[in-house]
């Protein structure tokens, strides 16, 4: 996320509403005190859960919760999040920790987690003023990326007790049928031509797992 001095929020008028109220209790009644001195702001763009700047303790951090409306099948589970970050901050520091989750809908409409805010900058289409030329730019970036997720997947998630949350057998090809079915969901089965040559490539027949 974007400096707090420079982040991008949504507009007073634009910004989904909670029920603070029942909130500022719920955190009080666990040891919290939520500080609403600036008033509530939603963080703008995504297109996924909702999330919010919120002060805990004087300290800042983000809540996120899934959007309103049906969701796909195993979409913004709050749950599952919340299990994965507060495991997954002990060996993996780049990860923020979460630190509440809450499964009452009764407190704010939706199953809820509040997670460590962390300062940075949101690269979207285009690169920020005060970057680096844009190849070289880029091309640094997708190798930071890289090493980050090679640095994440070489994770026993039998060391983080993280076992239990599926079934890694078979979890490429099933990863791949999900997103067929969530694309198709999307476009009303009827997937842009680009997009349905990746889902056919994707349904050749996976790669085996296996750690180096």
């Amino acid at each position: 996320m974007k400096s707090m001095s420079t982040a991008t929020f949504r507009l007073e008028a634009e910004v989904n509403p909670l029920d603070w109220d029942s909130l500022t209790t719920y955190l009080a009644d666990r040891g919290y005190s939520l500080v609403l001195a600036d008033g509530p702001r939603q963080f703008a763009g995504g297109m996924g859960n909702w999330n919010y700047l919120v002060h805990l303790d004087g300290c800042p951090h983000v809540l996120r919760r899934p959007p309103a409306g049906p969701l796909p099948l195993g979409a913004n589970d709050m749950a599952r999040e919340f299990k994965i970050l507060s495991r997954l901050g002990v060996h993996f520091p780049l990860a923020p920790s979460a630190s509440i989750y809450c499964a009452d809908e009764r407190v704010i409409g939706a199953p809820f987690l509040i997670i460590e805010y962390r300062d940075g900058m949101v690269l979207r289409g285009a690169m920020p003023d005060g970057m680096v030329e844009l190849n070289a730019g880029a091309l640094r970036l997708a190798s930071k990326m890289v090493d980050v997720l090679v640095q994440l997947h070489a994770l026993d998630f039998r060391i983080l007790d993280l076992q239990e949350l599926g079934r890694p057998e078979g979890m490429v090809a099933r990863q791949a049928r999900n997103w067929t079915r969530r694309a198709n969901d999307a476009w009303d089965g009827n997937m842009p031509k680009g997009l349905a040559r990746i889902a056919s490539w994707l349904e050749r027949p996976a790669p085996q797992p296996q750690r180096t």
